[in-house]
């Protein structure tokens, strides 16, 4: 469509040298438009940067050691998962006409979860359940056909450092404010009562995963779908599409957001200033604009809304002049130790993957318990933008514990390594706030000093992993355009595997997404390559 648009432009409005200039300007958007890719078949030496060369192959200490012992008493979990229930007819709400025993039952399953397996392995612990909200919705009328909008998730894996560390939080948070996590919203519409089962056994800690619930009788292979980190309709698309040629599928919620070494002080900070605000908003209740007495509601006056503002600004500058923000502890000043620096992001980004890595080795161990079939069928790693950036240690992770299981991995926006994708990637502060809010740029000599003592001490880093896996065939699909995950970053990943099939997109990242699902035939056809040589 894009071409004939072209053509048609071409044959109707081309007079001048003015018009040409146009249609320069306008080819680039409709190719992007039409979701033009191009194909690039493997070729070249690989190139990765001097400082990671000495660390190929990856060796087995390159894998973080996680304590496991907090979890051991998480072993226990009940085999029957009742999220919210109902106590009695008394606490529906005024608009349930049905009361009946059986409508009871059907909601009191609601959230309801059959526990399947709850096993530790050496690294952390992946619970999978089976999931009653689907069976009690389709005993309603007119919900038989009620499906998610993205995955199901049936399972999670937690590892001991991250138990700790939500514990921790909580306590925290309870301590200042007194609150313990919500209800949901869903459970307030149906009349649903929280049993408080997920904070007691950590259900909504870790990462959330999800476990093939069936699979053919002679399967393809496993897919294990590593999401981005907003996590969009169009991946599943494509992953779809590669279930309907026999692939059963997995998924990974990707996690990249990088705590530092200030995490906890940040946050009773940001309890202590919360607090504070509402202390100050308490003591000038006068001056609020807002403040009306109980029971009392109508519409405010511009002027008002406007007063409101100036109100909360003032009240916000007082916090900040008493109680600053805290900051992460990435930043770099002027007399910031670089070298250690360094250290400390690659010991923080190589646990957060080693924790992706983790969680797929239990996935591919609970698919091949549930379902033999799927025992010595191919893998494929799928990982989209975030999800992408771990994608490389999870395969690096399988090669060791599967060593004679084909793998393929299969990127979409990816890119090495994350301190070049944080420095210029136009998302926020990428995944790592390097510059003070309150002090000067950090030069570009004192970036590339952090950089280089990153890589020397990152074993996991995307870039460093991909020499480490050149025995594995990888497609990438990527956007020449891309600012998210830029493309000079993309180019450093290629090069540094050095037999990287490609797919280049005329476009970004948002429309290298919506596009991908248009690639599902050329990439079936990879992976039917593959399979074949």
């Amino acid at each position: 469509m894009a071409i004939r648009s072209v053509w048609l432009y071409m044959k109707y409005h081309i007079h001048s040298r003015r018009h040409i200039l146009i249609l320069l300007g306008i080819i680039p958007a409709l190719l992007s438009l039409g979701g033009c890719f191009t194909y690039h078949r493997a070729s070249g030496e690989a190139s990765a940067p001097a400082t990671i060369t000495s660390l190929t192959p990856l060796t087995p200490d390159a894998w973080p050691s996680f304590d496991t012992a907090p979890l051991e008493p998480l072993v226990e979990t009940p085999k029957v998962l009742e999220r919210n229930h109902i106590e009695s007819v008394d606490d529906l709400p005024s608009y349930w006409t049905d009361t009946s025993d059986e409508w009871i039952e059907i909601m009191r399953n609601f959230h309801t979860d059959d526990l399947l397996i709850s096993h530790l392995d050496e690294h952390g612990l992946i619970r999978v359940w089976k999931n009653r909200q689907r069976d009690s919705l389709n005993r309603v009328p007119g919900a038989t056909d009620w499906k998610p909008t993205d995955f199901d998730r049936n399972a999670s894996y937690l590892t001991g450092p991250v138990a700790l560390w939500e514990k921790e939080s909580e306590r925290i948070e309870f301590e200042m404010t007194g609150k313990r996590p919500r209800a949901s919203l869903r459970s307030s519409i149906y009349g649903l009562k929280p049993t408080g089962i997920e904070e007691q056994w950590q259900l909504n800690h870790g990462l959330e995963l999800a476990i093939p619930e069936f699979v053919p009788d002679d399967p393809a292979g496993l897919i294990i779908h590593i999401t981005g980190l907003m996590e969009t309709k169009y991946e599943e698309a494509l992953t779809n599409r590669l279930k309907a040629h026999g692939y059963a599928a997995a998924y990974i919620e990707s996690d990249i957001f990088l705590d530092g070494p200030n995490a906890h002080a940040r946050r009773v900070r940001s309890a202590q200033r919360n607090q504070r605000r509402e202390e100050l908003r308490e003591e000038r209740a006068d001056e609020d604009p807002y403040n009306l007495p109980e029971g009392v509601y109508r519409v405010y006056t511009k002027a008002e809304n406007k007063a409101y503002r100036v109100f909360i600004r003032e009240i916000d500058k007082q916090v900040d002049e008493e109680l600053p923000a805290l900051e992460n502890g990435f930043q770099i000043y002027p007399d910031t130790d670089l070298e250690e620096l360094g250290r400390v992001i690659a010991k923080i980004v190589d646990d957060k993957i080693a924790e992706h890595a983790y969680a797929a080795e239990a996935i591919v161990w609970a698919s091949d318990e549930r379902f033999p079939a799927l025992a010595d069928k191919p893998i494929v790693v799928l990982g989209y933008s975030a999800g992408s950036l771990v994608a490389p240690g999870v395969v690096a992770r399988l090669k060791a514990v599967y060593p004679d299981r084909p793998i393929r991995l299969i990127l979409v926006g990816s890119g090495g390594d994350l301190l070049t994708i944080s420095t210029q990637s136009t998302f926020g502060y990428g995944i790592l706030r390097l510059t003070p809010k309150a002090g000067p740029e950090p030069t570009d000599e004192q970036i590339e000093t952090l950089k280089a003592a990153y890589l020397s001490a990152t074993r996991l880093d995307p870039l460093v992993l991909m020499p480490t896996i050149r025995d594995v065939p990888v497609l990438h699909l990527y956007a020449s355009k891309d600012t998210i995950v830029p493309a000079i970053a993309a180019k450093m990943l290629n090069n540094a595997h050095g037999h990287v099939d490609r797919l280049k997109h005329f476009g970004n990242h948002g429309t290298l997404f919506y596009f991908a699902q248009t690639q599902a035939g050329r990439v079936r056809s990879w992976l039917r390559d593959q399979d074949t040589n």
